[in-house]
Parts: structure tokens; C-alpha cells; sequence
């Protein structure tokens, strides 16, 4: 919605449509008029604005320099905002939670030039992030994720993570049982570990739950120059992890005399011998 439509929204809408985004609902608001400095961006975005002179920025693109309209202004730092396109430290898109909805705002303008230019790519990278940012988030009742990196080959391990909204989840891959065992520390975390089929989709699916998670299993000899660079990150964070710690302190045990061994046993058979007579 454009800031002017949403101003003249009367005051039942505005309530309902406040109640909608505290409930999970995203807005993305365009904006299509300055504030005055100081002034909030608006009701819905109490956001603190400033005036900027430059009315165009230049963003480089698909290897080449665009000048794109934008408004004159500048959106004053706070902890609240989340930025998701920036240039030259100014926010030109972003958002803020309302309870357990996102409000977002784009400064931009005339962005549909690329689309009609055939940038579709360049228009993409401008709104998707700000709407999938923004967007409400799905109720899940069981969340899959596959802790193995892509790419995944067949007859090797898939790890495999569930996080359950309190039950023990029971979880399928294609029509086989994997076996589960919760987090020791964290309750309703839940790992499994199976070996990967034939090549093509697989798909992970929670009994008598609508939360699914596919996957593609490749062919021998593809994606190897991807694993390299996976093994070849985990091989540098091992050894950071592992120059970290040797790098801290170390311990050294030393033995405890026997003697105190003996005082103690001593204690004990005395007590043994003295707790019957009192």
C-alpha cells in the first residue's frame, strides 16, 4: 500500500488493519511523500525521518550503473529497524516488528522502469527480499531442516533436524520410519540420521502433520566443485575451532594424597563403630 492510501483510511480500518499485523499480517508500505523533518514516517512506522538533498541514487547493477529516483530523506538510525537495502549508509528499505507481524517501507521510486527495461533480475533484488522479510511467517506445528550441506550423493549420512511443538514427532523419509532422539539440553529438539536413496527428489514429511521438506539427491560426479569448497570451509573452522583452544589455557592434574584417603576412612569406620552406642 502507498502511504497516501493508507492515511485515508478511516479509523475502523486503520484498527482492524493494526489488530491484522499484530496477529502475523506484513505491509510493505511505498512511500510517496516527504515528512516534515522530525516527523515520523508514519502512524504504523514510528520511524524519526530527516530531509536529504539527493532525490536519485546510483546502484550498481547487473555490472552496470543505475540512477533511481528516491525520496528526499533520510531514515534516522534506531534499534528497531531491521535494513535490508542500504547505499552509502542510508536505509532505502527495511522493516520493524508489530507483534507478530513486520512492517516494511520502500523509499525507492519508479522501479517499474526495469521492469518494462526487462531488468527483471534488478527489479527482483530491489523487492523480493523487503516482501519475503516481510510477509507472515508460516505456522508450523514441526520444522524440518536437513543439517547436511548440499549437495547430497547416495548411500551417505543425512543429518537431519525436527523441531516439534512439544510432542514426539514421528518422521517419515518417503515411507520409511527415521529414528529420533531429543536434545539433551533442549527439549523438543529432535535429530535423526538416515542414508541417502537413488538419485532424485526425496522428501522428508511428520505423521499426521501438513510439514514437509524435499530434497534432491545428485548423481555421482556432480556438484564437486561445491562439495570441495563445503569441505574445504568446514576444514578451515576445525582448525580455527581447534587453534582457538589450544591456544587457551591448560590444565594440569596432579594427584590427591593418600593420606587424606586414610583420615577419611578412618573418620568413617569410627562413626561406623560409634553410631549404634549413642
Amino acid at each position: 500500500i502507498d502511504s497516501r492510501t493508507l492515511n485515508e483510511l478511516n479509523e475502523s480500518e486503520k484498527k482492524t488493519l493494526e489488530k491484522s499485523i499484530y496477529n502475523g499480517l506484513g505491509l510493505v508500505i511505498m512511500m510517496d511523500e516527504v515528512p516534515k523533518d522530525g516527523a515520523t514516517m508514519n502512524p504504523l512506522l514510528p520511524i524519526k525521518t530527516e530531509h536529504n538533498l539527493h532525490d536519485t541514487v546510483q546502484i550498481r547493477m547487473s555490472n552496470a550503473l543505475r540512477t533511481i529516483p528516491v525520496l528526499s530523506m533520510k531514515v534516522a538510525p534506531a534499534p528497531a529497524i531491521q535494513a535490508i537495502f542500504t547505499h552509502e549508509g542510508n536505509v532505502l528499505s527495511g522493516y520493524m516488528c508489530s507483534g507478530a507481524g513486520k512492517i516494511g517501507f520502500q523509499l525507492l521510486r519508479e522501479t517499474y522502469r526495469l521492469q518494462l527495461e526487462g531488468r527483471t533480475d534488478d527489479y527482483a533484488s530491489l523487492w523480493s527480499p523487503l516482501i519475503e522479510r516481510s510477509a507472515r511467517p508460516l505456522n508450523e506445528t514441526n520444522h524440518i531442516k536437513l543439517k547436511t550441506l548440499f549437495p547430497y550423493y547416495g548411500n551417505e549420512p543425512l543429518d537431519v533436524e525436527v523441531v516439534s511443538s512439544g510432542n514426539h514427532p514421528i518422521l517419515l523419509a518417503d515411507t520409511l520410519q527415521v529414528p529420533l532422539i531429543e536434545d539433551v539440553v533442549i527439549d523438543d529438539v529432535w535429530f535423526g540420521r538416515i542414508w541417502a536413496g537413488k538419485q532424485g527428489w526425496h522428501e522428508f514429511t511428520i505423521k499426521g502433520d501438513t510439514s514437509t521438506y524435499s530434497y534432491f539427491v545428485s548423481g555421482d560426479g556432480e556438484w564437486n566443485a561445491l562439495r570441495l569448497a563445503n569441505q574445504i570451509s568446514e576444514n578451515t573452522m576445525a582448525a580455527d575451532n581447534k587453534s582457538m583452544q589450544s591456544s587457551g589455557l591448560t590444565k594440569e592434574f596432579k594427584p590427591i594424597p593418600l593420606f587424606f584417603f586414610y583420615l577419611t576412612f578412618l573418620f568413617s569406620m569410627g562413626f561406623l563403630w560409634l553410631a549404634p552406642k549413642l
